[in-house]
């Protein structure tokens, strides 16, 4: 197989690109609601239920201010029904190409140490840093 984003060659249990960082794995779409634009009709028609109770009031037209309240407290009442689903809802699962399941690979251990003589003493780089706190700077100005 290969990236669809940069053409390296992949392996079928990766989830990422090692080249690019491309996400592998496909999550899948098919939802049965959509959960997405729920909170925005209903805030949406929350103001419109209470322009139309404000106006059946200013106007007095009694039906047109009861609507707008109806209208107010079912759109809250769906606000409160969607955002309990939707936090209650199970989590989706990802689908992996090819296989069912991710396969965990054996990986080498850690705890490995260098032959004796290759991990001799390597200076780092403030070796010997504190020796030059004792000579006096030399600033050129």
């Amino acid at each position: 197989m290969y990236c669809s984003n940069c053409a390296a060659e992949i392996s079928v249990d990766q989830q990422f690109c090692r080249s690019c960082g491309n996400v592998l794995v496909q999550e899948n779409t098919d939802s049965r609601f959509n959960f997405r634009y729920l909170g925005l009709v209903a805030f949406l028609a929350i103001f419109l239920g209470v322009i139309a109770a404000v106006s059946g009031k200013m106007f007095a037209v009694k039906w047109v201010s009861l609507v707008g309240i109806f209208v107010s407290l079912a759109s809250l009442f769906s606000l409160m029904i969607g955002a309990f689903l939707l936090a209650t809802r199970p989590q989706r699962r990802r689908s992996y190409p090819n296989s069912t399941e991710p396969q965990i690979l054996a990986a080498d251990k850690t705890s490995k140490l260098l032959p004796v003589g290759v991990n001799d003493f390597i200076p780092g780089v403030t070796e010997k840093t504190t020796d030059l706190l004792k000579e006096p700077a030399n600033i050129d100005r």
